[in-house]
């Protein structure tokens, strides 16, 4: 079947869906061709990569969002953003029915189901706006709702519901892995701003701090912490996609974010307010390894930005930029030095 009569079969059967529900779209935020709508204030874009169908709707008392997986309907079994990144609907629905009225910051839950070939998840919207892509967005305002975001994550760690959660541990063994498909799957990109010996090194520093990984996995994390997830509506902040919530370390979703915000020199604010989980030799050794460890992927995508054919894209203007940035990012990691403006 042709990807076009794929998509006009989805379409249908989500037309109908709605329907069932008694749900009328008020926006469409993700279509059915995997096109998701980003807004930053008065301008507006389009990332791809994505798998669901997603729309506000109401059921005309209560604003909702609707969350549609169509991974098995229209991604071809070998698609790259699968093998890189497969996101896990059903640990959402999950952690969402869990979560749900105990912390502002987590969308609350109202219902899910299958109808026909169709998985679905619906829960409250979150008033407010996107902050959207990391480059587009006014630092001050993102720091400043991230730093507040940290004591809010480290207690949802420590809850009760969270520790009875069954979870994806990222622990050494996961690492390990993960370093070895990055480096197989993009170490022709990687390769051409990083030596094989800086590679080697990576994997030394793996190896070397196995046990610490393992150690330090007991955190909470969001799996996928980007200023797009993060929702701002006055002085409330609703984090968004919890497809990837996992047990980690402390560092994943701080360096995840802080990566991210490559071209705002303030970001340093983001381990400042964290300094607390990074006062111990090994905590800061944590920190260092998983930015080596995530900034693979960074480089790989700024390279495919750099060298693609679309010059439309949002990003295109950055790349050259972020990758002069990451690549010395990797040479302070490596000597230990990130944290050293950290008191």
């Amino acid at each position: 079947m042709s990807r076009y009569i794929r998509i006009k079969k989805v379409r249908s059967e989500i037309e109908s869906l709605l329907k069932s529900k008694g749900l009328k779209v008020i926006e469409v935020l993700c279509d059915s061709e995997g096109k998701v709508l980003v807004k930053y204030g008065p301008q507006a874009g389009y990332e791809t990569g994505h798998h669901y169908f997603l729309a506000e709707v109401t059921d005309g008392v209560t604003r909702q969002v609707i969350k549609i997986k169509l991974d098995n309907l229209l991604v071809d079994t070998n698609d790259i953003f699968r093998s890189i990144m497969e996101k896990d609907f059903g640990t959402e629905q999950k952690f969402y029915q869990s979560t749900s009225g105990l912390f502002e910051f987590i969308p609350k839950y109202i219902s899910h189901g299958k109808h026909g070939e169709l998985r679905w998840l619906t829960y409250k919207y979150a008033e407010g706006s996107v902050l959207g892509a990391s480059h587009l967005t006014e630092a001050g305002t993102v720091l400043h709702r991230l730093a507040g975001l940290t004591p809010a994550i480290r207690e949802l760690s420590t809850h009760h519901v969270a520790k009875g959660m069954e979870l994806r541990r990222h622990d050494a063994k996961f690492y390990h892995a993960q370093l070895h498909a990055i480096l197989k799957v993009q170490g022709d990109p990687i390769g051409k701003y990083l030596s094989t010996e800086i590679t080697d090194s990576i994997k030394r520093l793996n190896k070397k701090i196995s046990h610490q990984m393992d150690a330090y996995c007991r955190y909470l994390t969001h799996g996928d912490l980007h200023p797009a997830n993060i929702i701002i509506d006055g002085d409330d902040t609703t984090l968004i996609d919890w497809e990837n919530v996992h047990w980690d370390n402390h560092a994943y979703d701080l360096v995840s974010i802080w990566l991210r915000l490559w071209n705002f020199p303030q970001r340093d604010l983001l381990i400042h307010e964290s300094r607390h989980d990074l006062a111990s030799k090994e905590s800061r050794q944590i920190f260092h390894y998983v930015v080596l460890h995530k900034i693979l992927d960074e480089i790989a995508f700024w390279h495919g930005v750099k060298t693609s054919n679309d010059k439309s894209s949002i990003y295109t203007n950055y790349a050259d930029r972020a990758l002069k940035v990451h690549v010395h990012t990797v040479e302070a990691a490596l000597n230990n030095s990130l944290l050293d403006s950290v008191s």
